[in-house]
């Protein structure tokens, strides 16, 4: 049976992203996850850019859920 995509939409956002799942090895994703760590404790306003499928998204739902 095929699954709509409201469902696996849904089921996306069930899961809980955060700083400690997000996959990362590069020197530069660090910082980028480090500076990110510091900027969801505060209540600046963050816009994220990159390429397709670099983890934009991911990083952001990572600093929602982290942020107070």
């Amino acid at each position: 049976m095929k699954e709509d995509s409201t469902t696996l939409t849904a089921a996306y956002r069930a899961i809980a992203v955060t700083f400690a799942t997000l996959v990362h090895k590069s020197r530069a994703m660090r910082e980028v996850v480090a500076q990110a760590r510091v900027l969801a404790a505060s209540d600046a306003s963050v816009l994220i850019l990159g390429e397709t499928g670099t983890g934009k998204n991911l990083v952001a739902q990572a600093m929602h859920n982290a942020s107070p």
